[in-house]
């Protein structure tokens, strides 16, 4: 089953931040997901620091990430 991220946004209340037509398909962790998932990274996650998580927020080819509203954006990136 495939979402878009509109569709995605409006299941969990978040606010896209790119192409609301782009097509999510699975789920996977930063460092194995592909142009087709969805990720994510909060502060809870890692402890409430970034910066070792940056990089590997950076450096995935996930299609989208769901970030918390305190994680600073890099442009050309799709986010909820």
């Amino acid at each position: 089953m495939s979402y878009t991220l509109a569709k995605l946004a409006e299941l969990t209340g978040a606010r896209v931040v790119g192409d609301p037509s782009s097509t999510i398909e699975g789920v996977a962790d930063l460092e194995s997901a592909t142009p087709s998932d969805v990720s994510f990274l909060s502060a809870t996650q890692f402890g409430g620091s970034f910066k070792s998580y940056e990089k590997a927020m950076r450096a995935s080819k996930a299609g989208a990430i769901f970030v918390s509203e305190e994680v600073e954006l890099p442009t050309g990136r799709q986010f909820l």
